[in-house]
């Protein structure tokens, strides 16, 4: 890996963080996300609600990380647990977020198993609604909320580049070559270069409020790292325009 193009990489992240982080462009919105779903998910009040109603609130804020114009893989879950609820919760509780045991190929086991059954489920309930689709970036999405300190959002376009920027030598993969383990080991180099930087994570912690989850792991600000400054050159000085829209 090349270590300083890295750091020149999270110094322009830095550099540009009031911008990248101010009320227009608001990356905070992913730790109150994270905040929302698991205030959610772990409660005892949503015992009572079905999974479609339980899955809708969890992600009320998090939409925007997975959604667009052209693509509503959250409504899609919702829609597709409210004509097969417990198929759709088997598929969520049993197989996306089974424990795993730290066992990085079982959890992308899980991940491949999740995609198929939810396709399987759309294609009977929705078939015409491509735009109910799932894939990685979905799945990986909904582990980061579920457990953001074990998990990192994926999206294969972003990660590419990232890799390619900072050299990392190890090949991540795609389509059926995809390696979790190569991804996430990327990811912990990134977190462990962000550990060095006091002053940055001082910054990052500042803007935290108690609507946000505290993110002990610095696990969500590898995607911010990634989306937002690994497509900057070297000769680039401020950072491309930041929208939130995600294709899936």
């Amino acid at each position: 890996m090349n270590t300083a193009n890295l750091n020149t990489l999270i110094q322009r992240y830095e550099d540009n963080f009031e911008w990248i982080n101010n009320a227009e462009h608001d990356e905070i919105f992913k730790w109150r996300a994270v905040r929302c779903f698991q205030d959610v998910w772990f409660s005892e009040e949503v015992e009572d609600m079905t999974f479609a109603e339980k899955f809708k609130a969890a992600t009320k804020e998090c939409s925007v990380l997975l959604d667009n114009g052209q693509v509503s893989p959250t409504n899609g879950i919702v829609k597709m647990a409210e004509q097969e609820p417990d198929e759709v919760e088997r598929l969520f509780v049993e197989v996306l977020f089974a424990d795993d045991q730290g066992n990085l190929q079982l959890r992308q086991d899980h991940v491949e198993e999740f995609l198929d059954g939810i396709e399987a489920v759309r294609e009977r309930t929705f078939p015409s609604y491509w735009k109910y689709g799932q894939n990685r970036h979905c799945a990986f999405t909904y582990l980061a909320l579920y457990a953001p300190e074990e998990n990192y959002i994926y999206k294969y376009s972003e990660a590419e580049e990232f890799a390619k920027h900072i050299e990392y030598g190890i090949d991540i993969g795609s389509g059926q070559t995809f390696k979790l383990s190569a991804y996430y080991g990327m990811c912990d180099l990134v977190v462990d270069a962000l550990r060095i930087r006091p002053a940055l994570l001082e910054k990052h912690w500042a803007i935290c409020g108690d609507e946000c989850y505290h993110d002990d792991s610095l696990h969500l600000l590898v995607p911010i790292i990634s989306t937002r400054v690994s497509i900057i050159s070297p000769s680039r000085k401020a950072p491309l325009p930041i929208t939130k829209s995600n294709s899936a």
